[in-house]
């Protein structure tokens, strides 16, 4: 189980609830928990992506294009074939 994932979201749900009102064994409320669990694990997912994609050393793919074009326009664009490795500390010397 790791920290955001559908287990940590049924644990975390299931925690919520009164442990007297159900059973240790529900199949009911385990299925209902894991839809639950399901579209908040993917949303934990959506937040971590979204947080590596604002900063540069942490950005990758089309958001690093995103990033030069916000800073630089069309005066530092990716060269063909060049890696995100490679692009990024153009940009950050750019930035200096």
């Amino acid at each position: 189980m790791a920290l955001g994932d559908q287990t940590d979201f049924i644990a975390r749900l299931r925690g919520y609830l009164p442990s007297s009102w159900f059973p240790v064994l529900s199949p009911v409320l385990d299925g209902l928990l894991a839809g639950f669990a399901a579209a908040w694990a993917w949303i934990y997912g959506q937040y971590q992506y979204v947080a590596l994609q604002t900063r540069i050393r942490t950005s990758y793919g089309v958001w690093l294009d995103f990033i030069a074009a916000d800073f630089f326009g069309d005066y530092l664009p990716r060269f063909t074939n060049e890696t995100d490795d490679q692009y990024r500390p153009r940009i950050i010397a750019a930035l200096f």
